[in-house]
């Protein structure tokens, strides 16, 4: 019983060290998008500016909402963890 409960216990920390690397994983990528995007309106008309802006919070809306639910996860696996 008790190496069963080790062995679970171990899952679930795997779970949330990944959870926390895709976190990290995402800021990433969303800083990235965002400096590419940045990029593109130093060199872009004024008509597409507005679009470029638009995608940028597009991103970043898109970053807020991955956030959260990797957030989430990650209080629920501590949760987990901590029984």
């Amino acid at each position: 019983m008790q190496q069963e409960v080790t062995a679970t216990k171990a899952k679930l920390e795997a779970m949330h060290a990944r959870a926390r690397v895709k976190a990290e994983q995402a800021k990433h990528e969303m800083e990235a998008k965002i400096a590419a995007l940045r990029d593109q309106i130093n060199r872009a008309s004024d008509r597409q500016k507005a679009t470029i802006e638009q995608r940028i919070a597009a991103v970043k809306a898109d970053y807020a909402v991955r956030s959260v639910k990797l957030e989430q996860a990650g209080k629920l696996l501590k949760e987990a963890l901590a029984l």
